[in-house]
């Protein structure tokens, strides 16, 4: 991610089977070295959260902050104003 300063926002699920847990240690020092990646790491969400069709995996709550943080991030690219409220904290 050298080089880039556009906003990068990396959502994952703690539960990913497919993103061994020292990946997503090593993504999480990212944020304080770049200060326009955000990384949010959700507990118990696995692979696939976002998928309405996968009843297991689908976690409404992570979706809607994932949605949300989209939003947000084109709308601000846009020079919209965006609630603080969506920028930025996880909570889950």
């Amino acid at each position: 991610m050298i080089g880039v300063g556009e906003p990068v926002c990396i959502i994952w699920g703690d539960l990913d089977h497919r993103v061994p847990l020292e990946v997503l240690d090593a993504y999480r020092k990212i944020p304080s070295r770049m200060k326009n990646v955000e990384v949010h790491i959700f507990p118990g969400v696995l692979r696939g959260y976002m998928m309405r069709g996968s009843p297991k995996a689908f976690h409404p709550v992570a979706h809607e902050f994932s949605m949300s943080r989209a939003l947000a991030i084109l709308d601000d690219l846009k020079g919209g104003h965006v609630p603080q409220s969506l920028r930025y904290g996880s909570k889950i």
